[in-house]
C-alpha cells in the first residue's frame, strides 16, 4: 500500500447507520487507518462525535462548503450534493494531512472485509485508481445508462497527475450533477468514462475479485477461509458496495433490488453486514434513543405485491428478516 493514505467518506442523517458500519469495519481490518467522516447535516455530526471509532475524525459539511458549493447546494437533492462535494473532501483530506501520500474516497454503503492494502496496491503504478462496474452480460446495458466506472472506490495520488484529473472533476460536478440518465452524464459517475483515455495515470482495477457488489457477486464463487471470505479461490474479498440495500426496520431489510443472491453471498457477505448495521443502530441509540432516521418506508399495494410475486418467483426476492429488535437495541458485532 503507497505510504500513508488517508480515506473519506460523506453521509446525512439517513445513511448514519450505513457510515458507521464502514468506519467500525474499516477500523476492525485497518486499525491504522485514518478516516475523515463528513457530516452532512448537524445531527449526524454531533452523533458520529459520540459513536465514531477512536481513528476517525469527524468534521461537518459546513466547515468545507465553498462559495461554489454553497452556490449549487439549493438546486440539489441531498444525494446529488453528497455526490457533488466528493472532490472537493478529497482535495480537504489532502491538504489537512500533507505527510498523506494518497487519499481515498469511500462511499458511505462500502464495508471491508479485510486489509485495504489488496486494493491500494495497485495504485503504486499510477495516480488515479478507478474501478469498472463489471456488469453481467443481461445487464451491460447498464453500462451505457451509469457508466463504465463505479464512483463508490476512488484513490488519488498526491501528484501532478492526480490533481489535474480532480480538478477536472470537480469543475464537472460543479456545472451538472443530478440523478438523471443523460448520453454523456448521470451524476458524478458518468464523468469517469472517459479517463483511463483523457488523464495519464488513471488505473482500473484489475484484481476485480477483491472488490464486489450485489450485480457482480453472482458470477464469483465464495468460501469462509482464514478468518475472511475468499473470492474463487484466489484473494480475500476487500470491500463490498452495498448498492440499494434498504433498511426497513431494526431487523427488515432488502438487500437488493432484481438481483438473485446465492445462499452463500448472504450468509459470508450480507450477514455480516446486516450484524453491523444493527451494531451501529445500538451505539446510536444508547446515545440518542429517540433517533428515527434510517429507515426506508416499504411500498405497499396491489402492484407492489405483484412485483414481489414476481422476484419470489425469479428467485430475486430480497426483503429478509435478521436478528430481532432487541438485538440492534443492545448492538451486535464488533
Amino acid at each position: 500500500m503507497p505510504g500513508a493514505v488517508e480515506f473519506v467518506t460523506n453521509f446525512d442523517s439517513q445513511y448514519l447507520f450505513h457510515g458507521l458500519a464502514l468506519a467500525w469495519s474499516l477500523h476492525r481490518v485497518a486499525p491504522e487507518a485514518r478516516l475523515t467522516l463528513v457530516g452532512m447535516d448537524e445531527r449526524c455530526v454531533d452523533l458520529l462525535h459520540e459513536v465514531a471509532p477512536p481513528t476517525s475524525r469527524v468534521v461537518s459539511i459546513r466547515a468545507l462548503e465553498t462559495p461554489q458549493l454553497r452556490a449549487v447546494k439549493p438546486v440539489r437533492n441531498a444525494g446529488e450534493y453528497c455526490w457533488t462535494c466528493k472532490p472537493t473532501l478529497i482535495r480537504h483530506v489532502l491538504d489537512a494531512a500533507p505527510e498523506a501520500e494518497a487519499a481515498t474516497y469511500l462511499d458511505s454503503d462500502l464495508f471491508f472485509y479485510a486489509h485495504p492494502s489488496l486494493m491500494l496496491d495497485e495504485l503504486r503504478a499510477g495516480s488515479v485508481l478507478i474501478t469498472a462496474h463489471r456488469f453481467p452480460s443481461r445487464q451491460e446495458w447498464m453500462t451505457g445508462r451509469n457508466g463504465r466506472f463505479n464512483a463508490g472506490w476512488l484513490s488519488f495520488r498526491r501528484d501532478r497527475d492526480a490533481l489535474r484529473v480532480l480538478d477536472w472533476w470537480h469543475a464537472k460536478c460543479i456545472e451538472w450533477c443530478y440523478a438523471v440518465h443523460e448520453p454523456h452524464r448521470y451524476g458524478d459517475q458518468k464523468y469517469l468514462d472517459d479517463w483511463p483515455e483523457r488523464f495519464a495515470g488513471v488505473r482500473v482495477l484489475q484484481r476485480a475479485e477483491v472488490y464486489l457488489a450485489p450485480w457482480n457477486v453472482g458470477a464469483h464463487a465464495l468460501e469462509a477461509r482464514d478468518g475472511g471470505v475468499w473470492v474463487d479461490g484466489r484473494a480475500p474479498l476487500c470491500a463490498f458496495h452495498f448498492q440499494g440495500l434498504k433498511v426497513h426496520a431494526p431487523d427488515r431489510f432488502t438487500l437488493a433490488v432484481d438481483e438473485r443472491l446465492r445462499a452463500e453471498a448472504r450468509a459470508l457477505v450480507f450477514a455480516p453486514y446486516l450484524e453491523a448495521l444493527q451494531a451501529a443502530m445500538g451505539r446510536v441509540w444508547a446515545v440518542d434513543p429517540q433517533f428515527s432516521a434510517g429507515f426506508a418506508p416499504r411500498r405497499r399495494g396491489g402492484v407492489e405485491a405483484l412485483k414481489r410475486l414476481k422476484r419470489r418467483v425469479l428467485g430475486k426476492d430480497n426483503l429478509v428478516r435478521y436478528g430481532s429488535p432487541a438485538r440492534a437495541q443492545r448492538g451486535a458485532g464488533p
